[in-house]
């Protein structure tokens, strides 16, 4: 068994979008940039990770059509976007060891629970205002990792992608001509203490 403190460089993507018809279509793409940090237990077969999430960066992509004629595509940095929220993981995983390096394909979930937004750069936590009320996310995740030992000490690297399984933001159910998705990736980086060396 090993505990220990990480660090994380996450990347998300969430599409929105309105398709009446072919000829018609408003199709969003919204990418976070997001590092993080936090704690992890890792029980051998078993890895829990508690991550406190804070984007840096925002980019949009609009493509549209409207009656068959193809609008402008549009690529926008959001300067003004912030959003703070905590990444809880838990994964199964199954270790072959070889000397001191130990390599690990990963199975498990990711739950994304979103507590700040601030949409217009003003500092207000925006998540009480928007319509949206359902900005956190549950993620399947996959991913491969490795352990190198020294002594007492362990260092890890993971990469690790999902998709978003429930990207609808809204409580209602959408309607016919709206749909949503999303994923993520990102590389951890962690160190932590070996218990049983």
């Amino acid at each position: 068994m090993s505990v220990g403190v990480e660090g994380l460089f996450n990347a998300r993507s969430f599409i929105m979008g309105n398709e009446i018809n072919s000829s018609n279509y408003l199709n969003t793409n919204q990418f976070d940039f997001i590092l993080g940090c936090g704690a992890w237990v890792d029980a051998t077969y078993v890895r829990f990770s508690v991550d406190l999430l804070m984007s840096f960066m925002a980019k949009q992509y609009i493509d549209a059509m409207s009656d068959g004629v193809p609008l402008s595509k549009v690529s926008t940095s959001i300067d003004d976007y912030a959003m703070n929220a905590i990444l809880i993981t838990l994964v199964g995983k199954y270790p072959f060891n070889l000397g001191k390096v130990t390599i690990f394909p990963e199975l498990g979930i990711a739950y994304n629970v979103m507590f700040f937004l601030d949409q217009y750069g003003d500092g207000h936590n925006d998540l009480k205002a928007v319509e949206n009320d359902n900005l956190s996310d549950l993620y399947i995740i996959t991913g491969i990792g490795t352990s190198v030992k020294f002594n007492s000490l362990i260092f890890n690297f993971e990469a690790q992608f999902g998709p978003n399984v429930t990207p609808n933001p809204i409580t209602d159910k959408p309607a016919d001509s709206e749909y949503y998705s999303g994923w993520f990736f990102q590389f951890k980086f962690g160190i932590g203490y070996l218990f049983n060396k």
